[in-house]
C-alpha cells in the first residue's frame, strides 16, 4: 500500500497529462472541422481536462480498441526499454565482436591493436542507439493515441453537422452590427463561445462574432 501511495502522484500526473494532450487535440480537431482557428477559443486548464475526458468517453468502439492497442504499445515499449537497460548492464554484445576483430588484426603480419578508448566509445554508441530506438517507439505510440483523439474530434464534429440536417440542434437568429449603424440578420448554429466572441455555423461556412456586436439573439428550440 505504501508503495502505491508513493507512486500515486506520478500516476495522477501521467493521467492528467494524457487527458490534457487528448483534450487539446480533440478541441483543435473539432474546431478545424468547422474551419475555426483553435487559438481564437483557448480553453482553460480545467476545460481541457474535461475535453480530454469527454474525448475519451466519446471514442467509438474501433477507436477504443485502437487506443487500448496504442496504450499496450506504450507499455510494451516501456518494458523493452527496461530490458534494453538491463541487457546493456549485464551483457556486452559489442565486446565479443571487438575481441574477434582485435584477434583478426593481431594474427596479421602487421599487428594492429584496437584502442581501449575506441572500444569504450563503440560500446557507448551501441547503448545510445538502443535508447534512441526505445525513445522513438515511445514517441510513435503516443503520436498514435493523439491521432486517435484527433479522429474522435472530427467524427464528433461530423455527427454535430448531421444533427443540423436532422433539426436536432437549436438554431439561433442573431442581429449583428456589421458596421456602424448597419445591421444584418444571421440564422446560424452555435459552435463555441467564450467571454468575448462566439462562433456560428450556417451549414456551409463558419462566422465569428464579437459579443459586443450581437445586438439580439433568439433561439428556436428543437422539436421533441
Amino acid at each position: 500500500m505504501k508503495s502505491i501511495l508513493n507512486h500515486a502522484s506520478v500516476f495522477i500526473s501521467l493521467v492528467l497529462a494524457s487527458f490534457y494532450s487528448i483534450g487539446l487535440m480533440y478541441h483543435q480537431s473539432f474546431l478545424m472541422a468547422f474551419g475555426i482557428e483553435e487559438t481564437q477559443f483557448p480553453l482553460s486548464i480545467d476545460r481541457i481536462f474535461y475535453q480530454g475526458f469527454f474525448a475519451f468517453a466519446e471514442l467509438t468502439a474501433p477507436n477504443v480498441v485502437f487506443v487500448v492497442f496504442c496504450a499496450s504499445g506504450v507499455l510494451i515499449t516501456a518494458y523493452l526499454a527496461l530490458l534494453v537497460v538491463e541487457v546493456a548492464k549485464r551483457v556486452n554484445v559489442v565486446k565479443p565482436i571487438l575481441s574477434k576483430l582485435q584477434k583478426a588484426f593481431t594474427q596479421e603480419p602487421n599487428k594492429v591493436e584496437l584502442s581501449p578508448v575506441l572500444e569504450g566509445f563503440t560500446e557507448f554508441s551501441t547503448k545510445v542507439f538502443w535508447y534512441i530506438c526505445a525513445g522513438v517507439l515511445s514517441y510513435l505510440s503516443v503520436l498514435l493515441v493523439l491521432i486517435a483523439a484527433e479522429h474522435a474530434g472530427k467524427a464528433n464534429a461530423q455527427r454535430y453537422k448531421d444533427k443540423f440536417t436532422n433539426n436536432e440542434v437549436a438554431i439561433d437568429t442573431l442581429l449583428v452590427e456589421v458596421s456602424k449603424s448597419e445591421f444584418e440578420t444571421f440564422r446560424d448554429y452555435s459552435i463555441v463561445c467564450n467571454s468575448s466572441q462566439c462562433a456560428y455555423f450556417d451549414g456551409v461556412t463558419s462566422s465569428v462574432f464579437n459579443n459586443s456586436a450581437v445586438k439580439s439573439l433568439r433561439s428556436k428550440p428543437i422539436s421533441i
